[in-house]
């Protein structure tokens, strides 16, 4: 898995769920990235032609405007949603607790 891949997914809508579920915080609502909550993150792996995809858009949010890069983000969360075999009601739940990215 490339890091373009494992960057997408730490800064996917799951991903910002997950570690909300798993890390402590700093009393000011700040989340402590360090490393015993870092290796309870499960990354899923993905399919060549998966990764691919999620490589491709997570390299073109770079080139776009702030609107697009909403839509860009959309797509990334949708990729990793299917990776994990999320339902339709899970992506649902996600999505209405992370602010939109």
């Amino acid at each position: 898995m490339t890091d373009t891949t494992i960057l997408a997914y730490l800064n996917s809508a799951l991903c910002d769920w997950q570690f909300g579920k798993i890390c402590a915080t700093s009393g000011t609502g700040t989340r402590r990235w360090i490393k015993q909550y870092i290796e309870q993150i499960r990354i899923p792996f993905p399919k060549p032609e998966t990764e691919r995809r999620i490589q491709q858009l997570a390299m073109d949010i770079g080139k776009v405007t702030s609107e697009e890069k909403v839509n860009l983000s959309a797509e990334i969360d949708k990729q990793i949603f299917a990776l994990s075999d999320l339902t339709k009601e899970e992506r649902e739940f996600v999505n209405n607790c992370v602010p939109i990215h």
